[in-house]
């Protein structure tokens, strides 16, 4: 039963590999992270493999938005994205919290340059500075 379970957040976590690279899918990323706690409620037998597939797709989440970030021409759209899925990521029960929120960081900077386009860099800076003062 247990390793039905594994399986089936493997291929999840797969699925939603596959899609970073054209649409970021974060209920997939949070589906196949539950059902890996899931697994570790229910047997704890399995406790090291759901931890090693749970953390590889947290870094992988994590160097596909740095690698995005890098790219001075992401989109509004591809920044909440990227927000949808570090949200996610965040929220489980699994990952380097401070490694996630370093880049959402970076993604909600990103966001506000967006979002607040008529404004200084000050202001920028100061909306952001409120945004994770609420955030974390």
């Amino acid at each position: 039963m247990n390793t039905d379970i594994l399986n089936t957040a493997r291929n999840l976590l797969e699925e939603y590999e596959k899609s970073l690279n054209t649409k970021p899918l974060a209920y997939k990323l949070s589906e196949g992270l539950d059902l890996l706690d899931e697994a570790l409620i229910t047997n704890n037998k399995n406790k090291t493999i759901a931890n090693n597939i749970a953390n590889t797709y947290i870094n992988k989440t994590i160097e596909f938005a740095s690698r995005s970030l890098e790219d001075k021409s992401i989109s509004e759209l591809e920044l909440e994205k990227l927000n949808d899925i570090l949200i996610e990521a965040k929220e489980s029960s699994f990952g380097d919290k401070d490694k996630i929120q370093a880049i959402r960081n970076k993604v909600l900077a990103g966001l506000i340059k967006y979002y607040f386009r008529g404004y200084t860099p000050e202001e920028q800076k100061n909306i952001l500075d409120n945004v994770l003062n609420i955030d974390t």
